[in-house]
Order: C-alpha cells, then sequence, then structure tokens
C-alpha cells in the first residue's frame, strides 16, 4: 500500500488544550508508516511549549516524521496533495481553507468530547458541502462511539516510570518540584474560583498531611489561604503532564486534553469544566459522571457529586455539607481511588480513538 498524504489543521482558540489534542492526533498517526503527517497549525510558538524539541518561530520543521507547517496559503503551494484531511474541532468554520484543489479532498472533523448521547447518533455521519464530504468524529466514552486518544504505549511507560526511582527523582530535579515521602498530593489546574479557600479550610480541618501542587496562574492567584504548604508548578511539556498526575493522590483538573488525562491515570479527581451560558455546562458534565456511575461506590460516588457540582457553580453547599463529603472521600481514599482504577480499567478495555480513527481513514482511502 502507498504512503498517504494526512493534512492536519488547528487553530489555537483557548490557550494549550486546542493545539495539545491535535498534537497528540498528529504523532500517534505518525507512528503508521502509511501514512505521511502534516500538521498545519496558527500558533507555533504555542506548539514549542507543548513540544520542547520544536523551535519557537514560523517557520516549516520536521519533529518525529511529522512535517509542522505555519497556518499559511504559500506554504500549500509546494506539497503533495493530501489523500484526506483532518479539521480539528471545526476549525474551518473560523479559517476555511481557500483552495480548489483542496476541494474534492474528503474531511473528517475531529469534534470536541461529549458524553452525551445524541453524538453517536451523528459519530462519523457525512455532510455534503459542495463537491466536499466531511465526516463528523466524536469522540466519546463507549465502544460506539469514536473513543479516546489513548497512546499505544501508555500503560507501558506508567508502569516504568511509577516503578523507577531514579526516573522520578530525575523528573521532580528537573522541574525543581518537592516530593516529601507520606504527604498527599493534591493536584489542581483549574480557573479561579473563590471554592479553592472553601476546600483548604476542609481540609486543614480534617488535618490531612498534604501538599497543593498548583499549575497555571488562574488557580495560584485565586488563593487567599496561605496555611498551606503549597507549590506553584512550572509549566510542564506534554508527556511529562501525566507524570505530574501518576504522583498525584486527588487531582482536579480543567480543558478536554487534561480531563482524558486525569481518567487515563486512575486517580481521584474532579473536572472543573469550562462555564457556558444557560449553565449548559452541567448538563455535559452530568452526562460524563452518569456514564461513570455503575463504576463508584453508591456513597463515594454520591459525596463526590455533591462536591463537583460546588466546583462547577451548580450547588451551594453549607460549610458542614462540605466538610461530611471530604471527610467520606478521604477517610475512605482508599476506595475512591479502586473507583477510579475501575473507570481507567473500562476506558482501557476498548479500543482507541486511535485505532478507530486509523481504521476509519483506510475505509476512505480505499
Amino acid at each position: 500500500m502507498s504512503t498517504k498524504n494526512i493534512w492536519i489543521f488547528s487553530s489555537v482558540i483557548d490557550n494549550f488544550g486546542d493545539a495539545g489534542v491535535a498534537y497528540r492526533i498528529a504523532r500517534e498517526l505518525s507512528f503508521n508508516e502509511e501514512f505521511r503527517i502534516f500538521f498545519f497549525i496558527d500558533n507555533i510558538p504555542t506548539l514549542a511549549m507543548l513540544e520542547n524539541s520544536l523551535a519557537q518561530n514560523n517557520q516549516k520543521q520536521i519533529i518525529q516524521n511529522i512535517t509542522i507547517i505555519p497556518w499559511e496559503s504559500t506554504y500549500l503551494l509546494d506539497l503533495p496533495l493530501p489523500d484526506i484531511l483532518l479539521e480539528i474541532f471545526g476549525c474551518f468554520s473560523e479559517k476555511p481553507l481557500d483552495n480548489q484543489k483542496l476541494q474534492l479532498i474528503p474531511q473528517i472533523n475531529i469534534e470536541y468530547l461529549s458524553a452525551e448521547d445524541w453524538t453517536l447518533d451523528f459519530h462519523l455521519k457525512p455532510s455534503l458541502s459542495g463537491t466536499q464530504t466531511k465526516f463528523f468524529y466524536f469522540l466519546g466514552f463507549t465502544e460506539n462511539s469514536g473513543g479516546l486518544f489513548i497512546e499505544k504505549n501508555y500503560l507501558t511507560e506508567e508502569s516504568r516510570f511509577k516503578e523507577n526511582e531514579s526516573e522520578i527523582a530525575n523528573f521532580i530535579q528537573k522541574y525543581q518540584i518537592s516530593l516529601e515521602p507520606n504527604k498527599k498530593i493534591f493536584f489542581l489546574f483549574g480557573y479561579e474560583s473563590n471554592i479553592w479557600d472553601k476546600w483548604i479550610d476542609i481540609w486543614n480541618q480534617l488535618d490531612i498531611d498534604y501538599e497543593l501542587w498548583i499549575a497555571g496562574k488562574k488557580t495560584l492567584h485565586s488563593i487567599t489561604n496561605k496555611k498551606i504548604n503549597t507549590q506553584a508548578l512550572p509549566f510542564v511539556n506534554q508527556t511529562d503532564f501525566d507524570k505530574l498526575l501518576w504522583l498525584s493522590d486527588i487531582a482536579v483538573v480543567r480543558g478536554e486534553d487534561s480531563f482524558i488525562r486525569a481518567q487515563l491515570a486512575g486517580v481521584p479527581f474532579f473536572w472543573h469544566i469550562y462555564p457556558q451560558e444557560n449553565q449548559f455546562h452541567l448538563r455535559k458534565l452530568s452526562a460524563f459522571w452518569n456514564k461513570t456511575k455503575t463504576y463508584y461506590d453508591s456513597e463515594i460516588f454520591f459525596h463526590q457529586q455533591r462536591l463537583s457540582l460546588e466546583l462547577n457553580q451548580g450547588v451551594q453547599l453549607s460549610n458542614k455539607e462540605r466538610y461530611i463529603s471530604w471527610k467520606k472521600l478521604l477517610e475512605d481514599k482508599n476506595n475512591w481511588q479502586q473507583n477510579a482504577q475501575s473507570w481507567k480499567n473500562y476506558l482501557f478495555s476498548q479500543s482507541s480513538a486511535y485505532e478507530k480513527l486509523t481504521q476509519f481513514i483506510k475505509k476512505q482511502l480505499k
């Protein structure tokens, strides 16, 4: 079978999330010798923060068999035409491809992740726009969805890192992070909120020996309670982000990519979902947690959901309610951990989005 050219397009809209997901797709597909990957992005300096071997300039570069190109029409003229186009998160709606040579090339639009059932009705369905066929690819949490982007070697890398004390030590030294024995690590990567001080008050009342690892300035700037050992984490590249989660006991994450990585890590976590008008984000949040419900102890699920709603402005808890929920979860931390691991095992029992997407691409290229 001859090598097929795949063009992937990504527009950086919300900081690092869009670039992160798009680059994961490009990197994993590039391991397939049947594909040649061309990755177009409108913000290479942002991508360079996630991929340290990439130079922070708007020049065409080749990294790990991926040709990375600034999204400028002049570069399109000198490349072999694609066999298929991947549009990440509907980026063509804001930046349409004005190139007649591409009008007959089939497109696959990788949609945002959702656990809502309606997405299954549209997954892999075609939409004809002029002479071009576009397919909608919906990521999800069930076998009949598009799946999740899980690297083939994820579990191997996780085990290798956790079992290698010298590698952990090198990682800690690389980013100058302190990791004290027997301390619980609470990893926070969320948005601005007054919830952090309220939760810290509860954790202090429960007399837990813990340390906060805080990623990003939004969470850090929201915390006024200084009676806690807090460590502001440096920016880490994409592959090292997983290592932070593997070392954590509890995680709060924001954004789609971090949300998926927390689930793959199998740690108890909360998703600080981006708020939307009319609280549509709560519908999306509820659809996700309902998928996980059978994998959680009923009492743990109740208290986790109560705190999740408070985190995402879906309910206001009293100090007593908040205290009771955190007390239950932390006292039964082992069971909570096992529940999160059970959900992780379920996700890994399915075909990954890379496998499903590869099969679908090959089908379109026959």
